[in-house]
């Protein structure tokens, strides 16, 4: 997670400190209309990138689950599942059946939310759900996180049902998959029956425990989000003396109860596997040089600017005006997936712990014409400001990662290149000759 450590506050407020109090070496735009001065740039900034990752994200009250299996370099296989409890509706008094109100079927109903990656042509494949065997419940703090393990193990699930599906970019489909007959006529009985189990949503979820969905793990899937409002579990019975004969159902659904999607990696490229903690970082210098961003898994890009103070050794004969951070996207990236129109970014220190509340953005800057000259652009003036300052000891940086849209509810990846590959950091200066 992205997170302050106990002495962060402390820092905030040397910071701000520092920040406010001294005075300026980077001067505003009402000095520029000055004959003296000659308006200039800088781009021979060294900076260095490096990959980070946060230790977990959390994917629960997104609004989505997703299901998928692939494979890309240095992150190696990745699978997505979903877990979800489902909980009967909130009025019981529904739950009522006539004599002759027979059991027909159960199925479980997942409705796409449009969001896939890795779907480049129609692909069928085997959808597949199971039942949990230990209660699928929140973590103490509310949340449930991409890495969150049940203690239910894989010979403890019991499939309840699977479903070759088509995926398709240009139809994606509401997915009904029918479940066990016999854990629907269970599900049915106990209405009849109007088991306690209708009326406590603590005493449904200790009888169902949850569910899980994937794709059969046996070949390669593209990844699919469903919308969780659109996630139910429904419950068809009808009276056969009823001419003509009207099917109905008890509908379930998740309406607040525990969900989230889980991502699992296998087969990680050596360097990023040893990213444990937030605090360890893989240089762009061992991966072609490049960093990755990646929604879901949590990856980031760590900027530093080593070499900046050394401008305070080359004289006095100009000012800083503005400093500007580009970063380019390389050819690793997927032409069938367009780049995020922003990334989020915020100042770290030595340990890749925020420093300010001050949340900043990088906007895409898109070539669309020749596309050689796509990058992204964020102001860094006032962390340039910050480094170049004598009192300042810690080495700040900026840390990139996917904008909301993506960090918690996607797979989506970026790789951007360091300042081998185009990246720069441009100083635009004044001259005082």
């Amino acid at each position: 997670m992205i997170r302050k450590s106990k002495n962060s506050l402390l820092r905030i407020f040397i910071l701000a400190l520092v920040w406010g109090c001294s005075e300026s070496s980077l001067i505003g735009d009402e000095f520029f209309g000055d004959e003296n001065f000659q308006v200039s740039y800088v781009d021979s900034v060294s900076l260095q990138m490096y990959t980070v990752k946060f230790d977990s994200l959390p994917t629960s009250g997104t609004g989505r689950l997703m299901v998928g299996r692939g494979s890309y370099d240095y992150v190696g296989d990745i699978t997505a599942e979903s877990y979800f409890l489902l909980l009967p509706a909130s009025d019981y008094f529904i739950y009522d059946l006539e004599d002759r109100e027979l059991f027909d079927s159960v199925t479980l109903v997942l409705t796409p939310d449009g969001y896939t990656y890795g779907l480049d042509e129609d692909v069928y494949r085997w959808m597949v759900v199971e039942r949990l065997s230990a209660d699928l419940a929140y973590r103490s703090d509310g949340q449930l996180y991409n890495i969150s393990e049940q203690k239910a193990t894989l010979g403890d699930l019991f499939e309840l049902g699977r479903k070759r599906v088509r995926l398709s970019q240009d139809r994606l489909e509401e997915i009904e998959i029918t479940l066990n007959a016999d854990f629907g006529e269970s599900l049915f009985e106990k209405i009849r029956e109007k088991d306690e189990i209708y009326y406590s949503d603590s005493e449904f979820q200790q009888y169902l425990n949850g569910l899980r969905v994937r794709f059969d793990s046996t070949e390669l899937s593209p990844f699919l989000g469903f919308d969780t409002e659109g996630v139910s579990m429904r419950l068809y019975y009808s009276n056969p003396d009823e001419l003509p004969i009207t099917q109905k159902y008890f509908e379930f659904s998740i309406d607040g109860a525990p969900h989230y999607t889980r991502l699992e990696q296998t087969n990680v490229d050596e360097a990023f596997a040893a990213l444990k903690t937030l605090e360890d970082e893989v240089s762009s210098d061992e991966t072609g040089h490049v960093g990755l961003v990646v929604g879901g898994l949590g990856y980031a890009i760590r900027v530093d600017f080593p070499s900046i103070r050394n401008l305070l050794l080359e004289g006095d004969d100009y000012l800083i005006a503005s400093a500007e951070l580009r970063l380019y996207p390389t050819a690793k990236n997927s032409e069938d997936t367009p780049f995020p129109e922003r990334l989020k970014a915020f100042y770290v220190n030595d340990y890749n712990v925020t420093v300010t509340e001050d949340l900043t953005y990088a906007t895409l800057h898109n070539d669309d014409e020749f596309g050689r000259d796509t990058y992204y652009t964020l102001d860094v003036s006032t962390l340039v400001e910050n480094l170049l300052e004598p009192l300042v000891i810690n080495q700040y940086a900026i840390l990139i990662t996917m904008d909301d849209d993506y960090l918690n509810t996607s797979i989506n990846s970026l790789a951007l290149g360091d300042a081998s590959l185009q990246s720069e950091l441009i100083l635009y200066t004044i001259s005082t000759k």
